[in-house]
């Protein structure tokens, strides 16, 4: 008589990261996005809806990379807990993505003469002419107090 082993695995779902193209607020252009978090041997699992699940960390201080080919990598720290934790990545596209004819992407950030960002900076723009008037500010994009801003 042959001997049935049934064994149960049971996982915790810590970080779900949610990536998206800040420009479209749709999923990243191509294929090649990659999601990990530094210091660990903890692989992402890719969903189709194109988000990012990490299961089982240990509670602690981490640091995210997101990087993809058309945009600039991204890294943040997070903290996860002992509950689910979703963090969204809107992703900055470079110059080299594939703008829509006559679109294009402004990026400036303010810096002293260390290089460092200048706080509290007060930044102010014209429009010259009709062709800049179809740009906008993608305000909708920048957290609270932001340093950089990008236009669309």
């Amino acid at each position: 008589m042959d001997q049935i082993r049934i064994t149960q695995l049971k996982s915790r779902v810590s970080l779900v990261v949610c990536v998206m193209d800040a420009l479209t607020s749709q999923a990243p252009l191509g294929n090649s996005t990659t999601v990990h978090l530094e210091g660990t041997r903890s692989k992402a699992i890719r969903k189709s809806n194109g988000s990012y699940i990490f299961n089982d960390l240990p509670p602690g201080e981490y640091r995210l990379l997101v990087q993809s080919e058309y945009y600039f990598h991204e890294r943040t720290y997070i903290t996860i807990g002992t509950d689910n934790f979703i963090e969204v990545v809107q992703l900055k596209p470079l110059p080299s993505y594939p703008f829509s004819q006559g679109a294009g992407l402004i990026r400036v950030m303010l810096r002293n003469s260390a290089g460092a960002p200048i706080r509290d900076a007060q930044l102010q723009s014209a429009v010259l002419t009709e062709d800049c008037a179809r740009a906008r500010l993608m305000v909708d994009q920048a957290d609270k107090g932001a340093l950089e801003m990008t236009l669309g």
